[in-house]
């Protein structure tokens, strides 16, 4: 993968890649925490939490894997709508 460390913001998706040499059918791609991000079989991983998590790409030919280390974070405005969100259900 080109990627080594991907940050993306929660509720996003970004695409990894692989090299050039390589079909998406040649290599299997996995997350150590879906509860953080999930990858699907063309390299698009989503975030679904917030935290660090690894994407692992395999080359099924040849056993070779290589890693991309994935942060997922809130964005700040985000976070200050969920906690109004919150706070208006609260005086209801």
């Amino acid at each position: 993968m080109s990627e080594r460390y991907v940050t993306v913001y929660y509720g996003k998706a970004v695409h990894l890649h692989i090299d050039n040499d390589l079909n998406m059918d040649d290599v299997t791609f996995v997350s150590s925490d879906e509860r953080i991000a999930s990858v699907d079989e063309n390299g698009l991983v989503t975030s679904n939490g917030v935290g660090n998590c690894t994407i692992t790409c395999t080359n099924n030919k040849t056993g070779e894997s290589d890693e991309c280390e994935i942060h997922v974070e809130l964005l700040w405005w985000k976070m200050i709508e969920n906690i109004l969100y919150f706070l208006k259900n609260l005086v209801r």
